[in-house]
């Protein structure tokens, strides 16, 4: 990995005259950039039965706001980190099921040049991955007795593989919500679990306070978005006065006034 670290410091320099030219505080001592996105990297690798080792294919660059916006004027930059990375997996021995990828993301609880790393798999990797499960057993595992609380006042059962969240009225949960965006979250069924993925929405989606990219449901979570809170649970009761054929899937809560 040493000649991602490498690589990775020359664009660094990049990012400190850019940053620089905006009058934002130089980004953290030479090699520290590197050798973070080079444990993410290392800490996303899952190996399979036939011993393949795969790494995550989105890192995340999380930056004081301003940096973000001077970052995000030259795309190009995190186009080459995205292939730094690719090239530097496979010397490794490493492979992608997707091409890796950087975004940038606005943290405001950075320091003023601060740059933090962190790495994930993302949807586009769950689609194709899900394809495959399908396929080999005709079956997606779903959470029994699922469901979200919305705003304290309805029930949504959760019983499909992929829920979509925002508010285009398109979406299997509709928030109407000017702050929510027209497709804000997705919840996909993956290993038995619900996982929630944010769309790259404006007003971002948090669990349990935490601005999350992808997060691994359990119930008794909040999930906000954009300031809008639903709660992940998984109890019989309380669905148990739902119709299973229902159309309509938001139920007004237990004991919500009229």
């Amino acid at each position: 990995m040493g000649s991602l670290i490498e690589k990775i410091s020359q664009l660094e320099l990049r990012i400190q005259s850019l940053v620089e030219r905006g009058s934002t505080p130089s980004i953290s001592k030479s090699g520290d950039f590197g050798a973070r996105m080079v444990a993410a990297m290392e800490q996303s690798i899952n190996s399979d039965d036939s011993l393949d080792s795969t790494a995550a294919d989105l890192y995340i660059m999380s930056v004081d706001q301003r940096t973000a916006q001077l970052l995000g004027e030259d795309p190009g930059l995190v186009d080459e980190f995205g292939e730094m990375i690719y090239q530097a997996g496979k010397e490794s021995g490493l492979r992608f099921s997707v091409p890796p990828r950087v975004k940038i993301k606005s943290d405001p609880s950075l320091e003023p040049g601060f740059i933090a790393v962190s790495a994930q798999y993302s949807l586009q990797q769950f689609d194709e991955t899900s394809t495959l499960t399908t396929a080999n057993n005709g079956v997606t595992e779903i959470p029994e007795y699922a469901f979200l609380i919305i705003n304290g006042v309805q029930i949504f059962p959760l019983d499909e593989s992929v829920i979509n969240l925002g508010r285009r009225s398109d979406n299997h949960v509709v928030i109407d919500e000017m702050r929510v965006s027209r497709k804000h979250a997705q919840i996909r069924a993956i290993k038995g679990h619900y996982v929630i993925f944010d769309l790259d929405s404006s007003g971002g989606t948090y669990v349990n306070g935490v601005l999350s990219s992808q997060a691994t449901l359990y119930p008794g979570d909040v999930i906000s978005l954009a300031g809008v809170d639903l709660v992940y649970g998984q109890d019989a009761a309380y669905l148990s006065g739902n119709d299973s054929g229902s159309t309509q899937p938001l139920v007004p809560f237990p004991g919500a006034d009229d």
